[in-house]
């Protein structure tokens, strides 16, 4: 849908067998799929200046070092004007509103005890904001309308140049 509004659509992703799904569903001129991790930045290459990148459920996966590198190098590869939407971001001052039970409460300590906690990083918002203000970003933060699936944990972020 968002490759209906630009002239040019990329879309990344780390793992391999869902760019090779992407690329055989959603084939078109102007929408490209090419794997990518975002965890090291350092390592893509622009082959086009982006204005707008969208970002569903990944800050997750991202450690505070890696999402600096990746907000330093976004300010410094995309057009003028740009706008970032972090999409579905794990709200750490809602931990327990996922993790409502009993049950679900001793598996998140389990999980997170061997390092292995099963959302991935639960991001507090200064902690956000902060890598934000070093990369020279502005920072908005944006919660999800109550009828999203979930809303009751997760925040969105839209940042732009500061």
């Amino acid at each position: 849908r968002l490759a209906d509004t630009t002239e040019r659509t990329l879309g990344l992703d780390i793992a391999p067998a869902l760019i090779a799904v992407a690329r055989e569903r959603f084939a078109r001129p102007g929408l490209q799929f090419e794997v990518a991790d975002l965890g090291a930045p350092g390592d893509l290459v622009p082959t086009a200046v982006f204005d707008r990148v969208v970002s569903v459920e990944v800050l997750q996966h991202l450690t505070s070092t890696e999402t600096s590198a990746l907000l330093h190098w976004l300010r410094e590869s995309l057009a003028p004007g740009f706008r970032i939407l972090f999409s579905g971001i794990p709200d750490h001052a809602r931990l327990q509103a996922f993790y409502d039970t009993e049950e679900r409460w001793a598996h998140y300590e389990r999980m997170r005890a061997a390092g292995t906690e099963q959302i991935g990083h639960w991001w507090q918002r200064t902690e956000l904001a902060d890598l934000a203000g070093e990369a020279r970003l502005r920072v908005r933060f944006v919660d999800l309308p109550a009828t999203y699936y979930t809303s009751h944990y997760r925040f969105d972020a839209v940042l732009e140049a500061g």
